[in-house]
């Protein structure tokens, strides 16, 4: 699999979150996801999954294992920048996937609301687009992140891995707070306030706030719902040497527009469906994936 750039998602610094809180609530109906998929800006996604020598299209619910390696596919109604963070939480996936402990904002060590320790995660690192660049993703397309030809790995440390989904009509400076060039979160700011240099809490905080207020305007259905079928990873060949059957990187673009990829489909069934409150506002899908030791 030379042609495949594995993505490692485990960091070393570690921080204690608090709970945020819940998003805006909506009553139950039959057919939320059919609406979300009509509302103006709406994001479908899912997962590609490679296991061995086998590969499926699954839900974001699905049960990952240590080895394997994936993509998330992301296709938007109306033309859109999109944006993915990734935080690692080690432990327990049934105890994680669950604990609104370990969501957006730190409690500086402290556990929230007297509800005991706080799960300890990684700090935020920007997964897509590369470089801190702006992606304008085209609509009606599946596009796939990390990238087209490149995948992201589950490594031996079970426990779950959030995928923070922002999805925005206008172009957002993220490099306020990651490092174009590697991803990470900063320790200060480009450009600080006059006469004061802000701590890397305070950086923290500021990403955090922003995330959550994102959150807030966001309605999300998540499907299960979803017929799995694995196939056998296509082999080498001198006319396709991609093995994985993902189609490999474009060539860079001449403008910010993202050259989308169709990638081949091997489930059936409805996808995961996020869309905005307020069109007009970016908005923030909170992705869990839970991942169990091989042999589990």
């Amino acid at each position: 699999m030379t042609t495949l750039q594995l993505f490692s998602l485990r960091l070393a610094v570690s921080l204690a979150f608090a709970s945020l809180p819940a998003p805006l609530a909506f009553a139950e109906e039959p057919n939320r996801g059919v609406r979300l998929r009509q509302q103006p800006g709406n994001v479908t996604y899912d997962v590609e999954l490679i296991r061995g020598t086998q590969r499926a299209i699954v839900p974001v619910t699905y049960e990952f294992k240590t080895g394997d390696r994936f993509a998330l596919r992301v296709k938007v109604a109306a033309p859109s920048y999109v944006y993915v963070l990734n935080r690692t939480f080690v432990g327990s996936p049934d105890e994680l996937k669950n604990n609104r402990q370990i969501k957006l904002v730190p409690d500086k060590g402290a556990p929230a609301d007297g509800a005991g320790e706080a799960p300890k995660g990684s700090a935020y690192s920007l997964v897509y687009p590369a470089k801190g660049a702006n992606r304008l993703l085209r609509p009606g397309v599946v596009n796939i992140i990390p990238a087209p030809g490149h995948l992201m790995e589950m490594d031996e440390n079970p426990g779950v891995e959030k995928l923070l989904v922002i999805v925005s009509s206008k172009p957002m400076d993220l490099t306020r707070y990651f490092d174009g060039a590697s991803g990470q979160v900063r320790t200060a700011p480009v450009a600080p306030a006059a006469g004061r240099k802000d701590s890397p809490g305070d950086v923290l905080g500021k990403l955090n706030a922003e995330l959550a207020s994102m959150a807030g305007n966001a309605e999300v259905e998540e499907s299960s719902d979803r017929a799995v079928t694995f196939v056998p990873v296509k082999k080498p060949s001198p006319t396709n040497p991609n093995p994985s059957g993902t189609p490999p990187p474009p060539p860079p673009p001449v403008n910010p527009t993202e050259p989308s990829v169709k990638a081949p489909v091997t489930g059936r069934g409805p996808v995961s469906t996020g869309a905005p409150v307020q069109p007009a506002k970016p908005y923030l899908i909170e992705i869990t994936l839970a991942h169990y030791p091989a042999g589990a």
